[in-house]
C-alpha cells in the first residue's frame, strides 16, 4: 500500500485500490462520521486511477446500513453523467451487497428503497456492476467523505490525495 500523506483530516493513512481494466471506470462510495454527522462520498476513477469527478454529502442518522445505503444509491447518480461507459461500483458494506445483488433476497426494511432503486440502475445499465470491496480499497472514498460536502472541483482536493498512486491491489471479492 501507498502512504499518501496528511490531507486535512489529521492523520496519516494507508490508501489500496485496485485499478479497473482499460476503458472502465470506477466509483467508489462510503460514509465517515464526524460531530454527529454523517458525510457520504462517491469518487470516479478511470482506468489509471484518475479522479474524474467526486460528488459527497452530508445526512444526519444512526443507522450505518441506511447511511451506507444512501451513499451507493449516490454513487449511482453519479454514474448517469457516464451512461455510455462501462462502470464498477464498490463499496465496504458486504450486507448491502449482498442484498442488491442477490434478487431472492428481500431486502431490510431499512434500506429496501435504496436497494429496488440500485438494482433499477443495473437492469437499466447492463454495463455496470456492483461489488464489494474491504475497507482498504475504499478508503479514498472514506477520506473523501470527511473533507466537503457537494460537488468538489479537482483544484479543491489536495494535491496529495489527486496525485497519489494507491493502485496497490487489495483483496476484493465479487459477491
Amino acid at each position: 500500500m501507498q502512504l499518501i500523506g496528511r490531507h486535512g483530516i489529521g492523520r496519516m493513512k494507508c490508501v489500496g485500490h485496485l485499478l479497473a481494466r482499460e476503458g472502465t471506470l470506477k466509483i467508489n462510495f462510503d460514509v465517515a462520521v464526524k460531530e454527529g454527522n454523517l458525510f457520504l462520498a462517491a469518487v470516479c476513477r478511470n482506468s489509471s486511477g484518475a479522479i474524474l469527478h467526486i460528488r459527497t454529502n452530508q445526512v444526519r442518522g444512526s443507522q450505518p446500513p441506511k447511511v451506507e445505503a444512501l451513499a451507493a444509491r449516490m454513487a449511482f447518480a453519479l454514474g448517469m453523467l457516464f451512461t455510455d461507459c462501462e462502470i464498477i461500483f464498490e463499496g465496504d458494506s458486504l450486507i448491502l451487497v449482498h442484498q442488491v445483488v442477490n434478487e431472492e433476497c428481500i431486502p431490510d426494511w431499512l434500506i429496501e428503497g435504496e436497494v429496488e432503486t440500485i438494482r433499477q440502475f443495473l437492469m437499466e445499465q447492463p454495463a455496470w456492476k456492483l461489488q464489494w470491496t474491504p475497507r482498504e480499497g475504499d478508503e479514498m472514498a472514506h477520506q473523501l467523505a470527511s473533507l466537503s460536502v457537494g460537488d468538489l472541483s479537482r483544484d479543491c482536493i489536495p494535491i496529495d490525495i489527486v496525485s497519489s498512486d494507491d493502485s496497490v491491489s487489495s483483496r476484493r471479492a465479487d459477491v
